[in-house]
């Protein structure tokens, strides 16, 4: 999405008073961990990233035929969405992995407090839920990104470097 349209939807969803901007950015690099990057969809003021989520179900289908019980497609596949329906409204499942994670190493690279994280819905009212900062699920994602960086990339780059292989990640 543009900016345009995420500093239109999050000031729509969020903030009451008009004095917010929401500034534009590009991809991050973590001065500390240099080997963690990442892009988010804005910033707001020094301690806020944005993050928005368009749910693909919700483009074609409403959350009231996706609540129902006559709704067509498997309850399986419901259950592996990033998101739970509350009173009529999408809310982020802490419990995916994706998403949920996402939010936290977005917060471990920019070193902000809150992402802003927003689940937009094509065909229902958006959501907005302000995720504060997790310290210890921080420490978790990077004692595994920590370990997949030296077991297996920074290996993988040695080894190709020693042999004279031109190593490319991307």
């Amino acid at each position: 999405m543009a900016l345009k349209v995420n500093q239109r939807l999050y000031l729509s969803m969020r903030v009451p008073e008009n004095n917010v901007k929401v500034y534009p950015t590009g991809f991050w690099v973590n001065p500390k961990f240099p080997f963690l990057g990442c892009s988010q969809d804005g910033l707001v003021a020094s301690d806020t990233v944005i993050g928005i989520k368009s749910i693909k179900i919700l483009k074609q289908y409403s959350i009231e035929a996706v609540t129902s019980p006559t709704f067509p497609v498997a309850k399986s596949v419901l259950s592996r969405q990033c998101f739970q329906v509350e009173d009529g409204k999408c809310i982020l499942k802490h419990s995916h992995a994706y998403n949920y994670y996402q939010c936290h190493h977005i917060l471990l690279v920019t070193d902000r407090k809150f992402c802003d994280f927003i689940l937009h819905a094509a065909n229902g009212p958006d959501s907005v839920e302000r995720i504060p900062r997790d310290e210890p699920l921080i420490v978790e994602i990077l004692a595994y990104l920590w370990a997949f960086w030296t077991r297996v990339i920074a290996q993988r780059s040695l080894k190709c470097v020693s042999s004279g292989i031109s190593y490319h990640l991307f």
